[in-house]
């Protein structure tokens, strides 16, 4: 049993942040609430433009659509056609979590295992609060570093390099990157310690 309590344990907290960059990747409302925060609006002529493009970039990382030749520069497009690749390991990713993590509480729920499995849960959420509370202070000391860094490691290429006046920026400035990061972290920190209570109070009524 102990295979499958480990599995939990490590894969959670990585299994919840996918989770949640999906959710907010696609979530046009958040990219709509941020360009009134960052100034977005304000760097074309109208919202119209702003709200159509973005959520016309949605369409195309999750589904068939297509990018606005007129609007994008070519390196624009190829990058966000990496991005949309990135998108889709992530999608992967996120199915092989789900199924490891879904067998694992199969077996110990058929196994009668429930005090372990909801330790493993309580154990995971536990770990996954302690990296995200790192991460976060680190955002907030030098987010630049780890926007680098995440670029750096993700692409195999300097495409996301891209001039300051590039449609691009203009529309996902790096404070937009920066509270989309922040979101994820306390999307995930929310959901880590529901799971964690939720485990504590049934482990405890089990015990009893």
């Amino acid at each position: 049993m102990k295979i499958f309590t480990y599995i939990i344990i490590i894969f959670l907290t990585p299994f919840l942040i996918l989770l949640n960059l999906r959710l907010l990747i696609f979530d046009h409302d958040f990219y709509k609430s941020e360009f009134a925060k960052v100034g977005t609006y304000e760097n074309f002529e109208s919202r119209e433009i702003v709200d159509k493009q973005s959520k016309d970039l949605i369409t195309y990382l999750c589904c068939d659509g297509s990018l606005d030749t007129d609007f994008y520069a070519e390196r624009e497009i190829v990058h966000m056609r990496d991005v949309k690749n990135l998108i889709s390991t992530v999608n992967v990713y996120l199915l092989a979590l789900s199924t490891l993590l879904i067998i694992s509480c199969a077996v110990l729920i058929a196994k009668k295992r429930l005090s372990l499995l909801f330790f493993s849960f309580k154990t995971g959420t536990l770990m996954a609060i302690v990296s995200l509370a790192v991460v976060f202070i680190i955002s907030q000391i030098d987010f630049d570093f780890l926007f680098l860094k995440f670029h750096v490691i993700s692409f195999d290429n300097d495409l996301w390099v891209l001039p300051e006046n590039a449609n691009l920026i203009q529309l996902f400035p790096q404070q937009f990157f920066a509270d989309f990061a922040n979101r994820i972290v306390l999307q995930t920190l929310a959901m880590s310690t529901s799971i964690l209570i939720f485990s504590s109070i049934a482990q405890t009524k089990i015990k009893k």
